[in-house]
């Protein structure tokens, strides 16, 4: 070749040239095909990478300066965004313990693993361990920060972020179709049978509906609003409700609020107000995620510096994660 161009990929990782040349591809930050950059840009006009919080921000932020005192941070959960602030933490001098109390870090992440169209994102974790490693931080897995350890362990900083748990709706739920969150989707096809219904027309529901359809499931997605994908940038949306389009075993039904489960499918409220089953035999909910900011409420005396980043906030995307996660690094 006489020239090879690149966009994208050198906004995730504008190192990427030189790490291929010196053969340490595995050390090369994959661009996850979000599309922030081109949402960004043509919204607001800026600059914005989802895995790399340096990019529009390179005179700031181009090269991280060393901490004047190095401290000791604890850093409380293992998703993108306390990946990313114990990396962070770690380059600036500081001595870094992060404890995650599943056995696998990734968080939401790690739930994209047996989605094929998804693999750029999952391999986004593969990355963000080796940087990790790299970066001399200690990974503590299956260990949960309560205030107790958190106070044993007396750090001078605490990064808080727990991330979220899946929103499940208070209705009834009669015994029948297979009952499940979005999450275990991928991880439980052989459970799911031949008719799904997804409640909850979210990207994660849409990208779920395209896997299954793959898979040879008929699936119904029930969202009670009037679109679906609403929570994905604008170009997110296109493509997947696209996407969708080319599927003669996905239906979808806005304006859906559903009510109960019960033997033979799931019960909804349409627009009207009249109650309406979709037969199914298995039922999945993608509702979105519920902050667990209560519980990260409960850490916040006990270090000298405390600060929450991610889900635990607000639910949000791997763009925000991360971000939250490399400023709340730089205030260390």
């Amino acid at each position: 070749a006489d020239a090879i161009a690149m966009a994208r990929a050198l906004q995730a990782d504008p190192y990427l040239p030189r790490k291929a040349v010196l053969g340490r591809d595995e050390e090369i930050t994959p661009c996850i095909r979000c599309l922030t950059c081109f949402a960004e840009r043509f919204s607001n006009k800026l600059r914005i990478c989802a895995v790399n919080p340096v990019i529009g921000s390179e005179t700031e932020f181009g090269n991280i300066c060393p901490a004047l005192i190095s401290k000791r941070v604890l850093v409380a959960g293992g998703g993108p965004g306390g990946m990313q602030a114990a990396i962070t933490a770690a380059r600036r001098g500081h001595k870094v313990v992060l404890c995650e109390k599943s056995g696998e870090l990734g968080g939401a992440l790690k739930y994209e693993k047996n989605i094929p169209f998804k693999a750029d994102v999952y391999d986004l974790i593969r990355s963000k361990e080796l940087e990790l490693r790299r970066a001399g931080v200690e990974v503590r897995l299956n260990t949960p920060v309560t205030k107790d350890y958190a106070e044993k362990e007396s750090p001078d900083a605490l990064v808080v972020a727990i991330g979220a748990v899946p929103v499940r709706p208070a209705f009834e739920e009669s015994s029948g179709p297979v009952v499940m969150m979005a999450e275990e989707g991928a991880d439980r096809l052989d459970s799911i049978g031949s008719e799904v219904v997804i409640l909850g027309g979210g990207l994660v529901g849409c990208e779920l509906a395209i896997f299954l359809a793959d898979n040879g499931r008929a699936v119904t997605i029930a969202e009670m609003t009037d679109t679906l994908a609403s929570n994905s940038n604008a170009n997110q949306q296109r493509t997947v409700l696209k996407k969708l389009n080319e599927y003669d075993n996905i239906t979808v039904k806005t304006g859906y609020t559903g009510v109960r489960v019960d033997g033979k499918g799931l019960v909804c409220v349409d627009k009207t107000g009249k109650e309406v089953l979709i037969e199914a035999d298995t039922i999945i909910y993608a509702l979105g995620q519920r902050s667990l900011y209560k519980e990260a409420e409960q850490l916040l005396d006990t270090a000298p510096e405390v600060i929450l980043v991610g889900d635990c906030v607000r639910p949000g995307t791997v763009k925000e994660a991360i971000s939250r996660g490399f400023h709340a690094a730089m205030d260390i």
